[in-house]
C-alpha cells in the first residue's frame, strides 16, 4: 500500500506505509467489500459502524449480508471543538443525515441508528453482543482511542476490531500502540482481532 489518500481535510498527518496487503484482501477493492468478506468468512451476525456519514458502506453491508444485524452512530453535526483536524463546519449534515437514513431504511429491521457520539452509544450497547466493530468517526489520536476503548468491550473475544484511514498518523499512532499486530486491507482498511489488544 503506497499510495497518497485524496481529499484530506487541512492539516491530517500521513504516514508513509510500505505494508504488504494479505492475499485474502487483495481482490477486496474497498471498506465495503471487506467488511462483507469479515462477514461471511465468520458468519458474523451482528456489528456496528462508527461514523456513517451517508450510509453507503452500512447499505452495503445491510443489502448484502442478510444476517447481519448493524448498529450505526454518527453524530451528523458539526464539531467546532474536535482536537483533530476535522470539524466538518462546511459540510451540510441535513442533506448528509437524510441521504443516510433512505439509504439504510430498506433494512430498518436488523439496523438501529444512534444519532449520537460515539462515547454516548457506547453506553447503549451491552458488553460482549458484537461481532464486530468498524471506526470511521473521530479521526484524531483522543477520538480514536476513545472509541477503541469505549467499544472493545462490546466486541465478542472472538471478534474482530476494524477502521478506516490506517495513513492519517493519529490512526496509525493509535492502533500500533493498542495492538499487538494488524493486517491492513484495501481502502486504507485496518483490522485487528480483539485478542491482539494489548
Amino acid at each position: 500500500m503506497k499510495h497518497a489518500p485524496k481529499n484530506l481535510p487541512l492539516g491530517v498527518e500521513i504516514v508513509s506505509l510500505d505494508l504488504v496487503v494479505p492475499n485474502v484482501y487483495t481482490n477486496l477493492g474497498n471498506r465495503k467489500n471487506v467488511i462483507e468478506n469479515l462477514i461471511k468468512d465468520n458468519g458474523f451476525s451482528k456489528g456496528a459502524e462508527l461514523g456513517l456519514k451517508n450510509g453507503t458502506t452500512m447499505a452495503h453491508v445491510l443489502s448484502s449480508c442478510k444476517s447481519i444485524n448493524m448498529i450505526g452512530v454518527d453524530l451528523w453535526d458539526c464539531q467546532p471543538d474536535n482536537n483533530g483536524p476535522e470539524n466538518y463546519l462546511d459540510w451540510n449534515f441535513n442533506k448528509i443525515e437524510t441521504v443516510a437514513r433512505e439509504k439504510i431504511s430498506p433494512y430498518s429491521n436488523r439496523a438501529t441508528l444512534y444519532k449520537m457520539t460515539t462515547n454516548e452509544a457506547s453506553l447503549l450497547v451491552e458488553d460482549d453482543s458484537l461481532d464486530f466493530i468498524f471506526i470511521d468517526a473521530d479521526h484524531s489520536e483522543k477520538g480514536v482511542l476513545d472509541d477503541i476503548n469505549n467499544w472493545a468491550p462490546k466486541v465478542k473475544d472472538h471478534g474482530y476490531i476494524l477502521g478506516h484511514d490506517v495513513a492519517w498518523k493519529s490512526i496509525y499512532n493509535i492502533i500500533t500502540k493498542k495492538f499487538k499486530r494488524f493486517d491492513v486491507a484495501p481502502d486504507q482498511v485496518w483490522i485487528c482481532k480483539k485478542s491482539d489488544l494489548i
